[in-house]
């Protein structure tokens, strides 16, 4: 079995890196899941300890194994199934599927009432929107934990998450087109220039894969470029929400 003091030294190399590399908060959340693992293993002992296969799996990569083998415990078994959500969750987030994620960690808030993996639970939420690029929704679930675990030991890994939330918030914007003619983009831009949109042709995406695509505006927030695809929508356009930097 892959055991606590393993995961811990693995642990402490990702900590030392991130500090000479200055790696953001998704190195952070990788820091805080092999942390978890280590600590369900040691605080449970063998019985109700999270499968060693399992376990091997996700330090292994091998995420969708993990959401599998899960799945079949907790279908199979009823105790110490707080676990096996939480490590679901986690390898959800690990995989991109968001909203799975968030559904694996809601079952612990609502069906473990005295889960030790509460606190875990909450973070894995405001995590998911962190790496879901929805800085407002991560802020709000991160802003909550601070009333709901005053005086948790761990509270301060939860500034450290509002902390990075804020230092550098991500810029959204709305693509409505995508071509291989630059003549086209710069049409359509200039068109939705005339309307009345803050649109501008994204020539840096296009220097690495040949596709100018048009883009709206350079939000704050994603709640922002969703009210604006919104609007865009029901006058014909298709769009889609890009993060990242938004400037032009």
């Amino acid at each position: 079995m892959i055991g606590s003091s393993f995961v811990a030294r693995r642990s402490s190399l990702v900590v030392r890196r991130s500090l000479k590399n200055k790696k953001t908060l998704h190195l952070v959340v990788t820091i805080s899941i092999l942390l978890a693992i280590a600590v369900a293993n040691s605080e449970a002992g063998t019985e109700g300890a999270i499968d060693p296969k399992v376990e091997k799996a996700f330090l292994e990569g091998n995420y969708d194994k993990v959401v599998s083998d899960t799945t079949r415990l907790i279908n199979a078994r009823s105790s110490d199934s707080d676990e096996l959500y939480y490590l679901r969750g986690l390898a959800n987030l690990k995989l991109k599927r968001f909203d799975e994620a968030r559904r694996d960690f809601n079952a612990i808030l609502s069906g473990y009432p005295r889960s030790s993996r509460r606190f875990d639970a909450f973070m894995g939420i405001g995590d998911s929107y962190f790496l879901e690029g929805n800085i407002d929704d991560a802020i709000k679930s991160y802003e909550g934990m601070l009333s709901a675990f005053r005086g948790n030991s761990n509270i301060k890994l939860v500034y450290q998450r509002l902390d990075s939330c804020r230092s550098k918030p991500a810029r959204f914007s709305v693509q409505v087109g995508s071509f291989r003619s630059k003549d086209n983009a710069e049409k359509l831009a200039s068109k939705l220039s005339r309307d009345g949109y803050e649109s501008f042709v994204d020539y840096t995406a296009a220097a690495a894969d040949g596709m100018y695509r048009v883009k709206i505006g350079n939000f704050n927030s994603k709640y922002e470029a969703e009210n604006m695809a919104s609007g865009l929508r029901s006058r014909g356009h298709s769009t889609k929400i890009c993060s990242g930097d938004a400037s032009h």
